[in-house]
């Protein structure tokens, strides 16, 4: 829904629309493939395990833009 939302928008909002298999567990390549987008947020609607790992990823790589899931995630940084 939110994908539909976004396409049929008038302005460009979605710089990157990505699909992965629900077995998918490393997230580099398109973690990579996410900041050469340089996006403003992340929307993933990821499976709650795939989420963790795609998270921790995400902040390994360097990026500190908002994610927004469809999961609830509480990640401890320490």
């Amino acid at each position: 829904v939110i994908r539909n939302i976004i396409k049929s928008s008038s302005s460009n909002l979605l710089k990157l629309d990505e699909t992965v298999t629900p077995q998918e567990d490393d997230f580099r390549a398109l973690v990579i493939r996410i900041k050469q987008a340089n996006p403003d947020v992340i929307v993933s609607n990821l499976l709650a395990g795939q989420n963790i790992n795609f998270i921790k990823r995400v902040r390994e790589l360097g990026l500190d833009m908002p994610i927004v899931t469809n999961s609830s995630i509480y990640f401890d940084e320490r």
